[in-house]
């Protein structure tokens, strides 16, 4: 699924030399074919969307990552907010099959989860991260194209780190860097952990491996418990969150019916039942 590798670089950016700083920084180089660093962007995903929709030659793995996003979004047009400098804010190119187009955002909070391991992260279904009850990352996907049976998204990650922006919100919270972690080692981690995630599978024998289900499932907020979801077409229900399918999609039981929800907001749980479904994984 890889391409060409592009021999050009726009003069408003530059390409990271990490490689040369640190072994934590060269595995970022050997899973991140291009790495290019803007101080200051719309949003990183929407600059890595022009970028690919403009040069055919950008290669799976290529990251955008910046210190501020003056236009950041969210989901159904929601803002993304930041503190500048503070946040890890980055989007990057995946190119995954038909089958494993609903994971795209799962497995980049799996990923995030097993990061943030020390801080007990969970997944609130199907673009978020949760610390303490607080949403501390999101986690936004757009499709850009598809070539037969490879689609090209761009994957987008926003962390908030030590401060939490005023305007996002009584629900959103941030992790504090412990020890030598930075936001260059979190970014290294984050993607060196989504591709060893996502290169487990076959597109041909085992494109959806269970290991993401079960994985999924176990870091799912909310799991046996009664939880108010808004359906994408407006309505909403309380249901009992069961688990994930084989395609992403979230299966919860309402009265004696077992319904898959393919697209919707899941409320953020009460303390109780997040602390019911915090304990630190094995």
């Amino acid at each position: 699924m890889s391409r060409p590798a592009s021999s050009t670089t726009s003069s408003q950016e530059h390409v990271s030399t990490l490689r040369q700083q640190s072994a934590s920084s060269d595995r970022l180089w050997h899973c991140c074919p291009r790495l290019i660093h803007r101080a200051v962007v719309d949003s990183t995903n929407a600059y890595l969307s022009r970028l690919l929709r403009t040069d055919a030659t950008v290669e799976t793995w290529t990251t955008v990552v910046s210190d501020h996003q003056t236009a950041g979004r969210g989901r159904y047009t929601r803002s993304w907010v930041d503190t500048p400098q503070t946040a890890l804010l980055f989007s990057t190119v995946v190119r995954a099959t038909t089958e494993q187009l609903g994971w795209v955002s799962l497995l980049a909070g799996i990923a995030m989860a097993r990061v943030l391991r020390d801080h007990r992260a969970r997944v609130k279904w199907p673009n978020d991260v949760i610390v303490d009850n607080k949403k501390v990352a999101g986690i936004l996907t757009e499709h850009i194209a598809h070539e037969g049976d490879e689609h090209t998204v761009v994957l987008g990650v926003g962390l908030n780190i030590d401060t939490v922006p005023a305007e996002a919100g009584p629900y959103a919270g941030a992790i504090s860097l412990r020890g030598a972690l930075t936001r260059d080692r979190l970014l290294t981690a984050f993607l060196t952990t989504y591709r060893a995630l996502i290169e487990k599978a076959d597109p041909n024998s085992n494109p959806v491996p269970q290991e993401w289900v079960a994985e999924y499932t176990e870091l799912l907020v909310g799991v046996g418990q009664l939880t108010t979801i808004q359906l994408a077409s407006g309505e909403t229900i309380s249901a009992i969150v069961d688990s994930v399918d084989d395609d992403g999609a979230l299966r919860v039981r309402r009265g004696g019916t077992h319904m898959t929800i393919t697209c919707g907001d899941v409320a953020l749980a009460s303390s109780e039942i997040v602390a019911a479904n915090s304990r630190e994984r094995a």
